[in-house]
């Protein structure tokens, strides 16, 4: 290879890799087990979250917040956990302003950090467990899995103070992916001459700094794939909303709302409140019981309740189907309740369009939720064989600094 060429790969691959080696070893060590979140939750909690099989408790959650809250006019969004053992629910203000409550002023005294409501009691926003039928807010079920998760993508670093127009620790955590991507392609461009024979090249018995170079080259090579797939897939799921904004500017006039719709990542429901009673009740558990029997190899994600028990109340449904009986694809439902009117509709089973395989693609080669429990070991050692590479490398680096062998990249080789 050209002297130049070395000279530029060597000094960028090293110098990301520095800038970014504490955080993208947080990075990876937490999403490595994040692979087993349900699993930690469960070991932690002492409780199975996969063993419960039973219809969601809808009803009875509704029957007790009406105990609380009049719930005429209200907009519920229910954000269904992925094993379907509970639900984020999201409780708005009535629009019928004859049960809302006036916001009270915020108090300065009052703030608080953390996700949930601030300065309006007649809203609420809770995690909800159906086995026990018990409401908690985020707090209560922030355990260990739930703080590596976090922790995968720097979501701690949002309590920073910097206000930038976006949480701190996702754009962090956004700029570390890339460096990270960058760190993989000129570190492949560094080894291309040798790649091959350097990949059968370890040599156990020689000096320290030999071992550490072939170990830091064996598991690079070994675990390249699947370091460009985490790469790649965690600067689009991180930092999506910098890539989109010129498209929002191009082709929907800065709207960037609007173009979040049509990726389908936002489904926006509007509906007029009419202040007319709806005849009869609503039975929740039978309505989402009848769609998860039409959509079997498909699992509801989401569920928006608008204008609740007014005539012109609409229920939506988002779906997922399961990766086993089809890998890409969306599934959604809007209904007028009160004549029982599918006003929208399209089955997460019928196969999806190109953003739904898009989509598909990019998250599950992420979250590895696509093969079960041995995708996910695979992906887990996949994870800690880039800490184990990543180590040997600045341990490397670290020693040839304290020695002076670092002044001849050439001389690394």
């Amino acid at each position: 290879m050209d002297p130049r060429k070395y000279n530029i790969y060597f000094h960028t691959h090293t110098i990301s890799g520095i800038f970014i080696a504490a955080l993208l070893y947080v990075i990876f060590f937490a999403g490595s087990f994040s692979f087993f979140k349900d699993d930690i939750a469960a070991w932690q909690k002492g409780r199975s979250e996969t063993g419960h099989k039973f219809a969601p408790p809808y009803n009875h959650l509704l029957d007790s917040l009406s105990q609380r809250y009049d719930l005429r006019g209200r907009n519920f969004n229910f954000y269904l956990l992925r094993q379907g053992q509970g639900a984020y629910v999201d409780m708005t203000t009535s629009q019928d302003t004859t049960v809302s409550k006036p916001k009270p002023k915020p108090r300065k005294e009052e703030r608080r950090r953390g996700r949930g409501r601030r300065g309006d009691d007649d809203s609420a926003y809770f995690r909800y467990h159906f086995a026990d039928k018990k409401a908690g807010d985020y707090s209560d079920s922030y355990d260990m899995a739930e703080f590596l998760y976090r922790l995968h993508f720097l979501a701690q670093m949002n309590q920073i103070g910097i206000n930038i127009g976006t949480p701190f620790g996702y754009l962090v955590a956004g700029i570390v992916a890339f460096l990270f991507l960058f760190a993989l392609i000129t570190g492949l461009l560094l080894h291309w001459d040798k790649i091959k024979s350097n990949f059968f090249l370890f040599r156990p018995m020689s000096k320290w700094k030999t071992v550490w170079t072939d170990m830091h080259t064996v598991l690079g090579v070994i675990g390249f794939p699947f370091q460009l797939v985490f790469a790649v897939t965690g600067v689009v799921l991180i930092v999506n909303f910098v890539l989109l904004t010129p498209f929002a500017h191009l082709l929907y006039n800065g709207d960037s709302e609007k173009l979040f719709e049509s990726l389908q990542y936002n489904k926006t429901v509007k509906v007029d409140y009419t202040y007319k009673p709806m005849s009869g009740s609503f039975d929740m558990d039978a309505f989402v019981a009848k769609w998860q029997e039409e959509w079997k190899d498909a699992q509801i994600s989401r569920i928006y309740i608008r204008n609740y028990m007014d005539e012109s109340m609409q229920v939506s449904l988002e779906a997922k189907p399961d990766p086993k009986a089809n890998f890409a694809g969306s599934g959604y439902l809007t209904v007028n309740i009160a004549d029982g009117k599918v006003l929208e509709q399209k089955s997460p089973n019928d196969g999806g369009n190109y953003i739904d395989k898009v989509k598909s693609l990019v998250y599950h080669l992420h979250f590895g939720d696509f093969g079960g429990k041995p995708l996910r070991i695979v992906f887990f050692f996949a994870g800690i064989d880039r800490l184990c590479s990543h180590y040997f490398r600045h341990y490397d680096l670290a020693r040839g600094t304290r020695q002076g062998r670092y002044g001849n990249p050439q001389a690394q080789v």
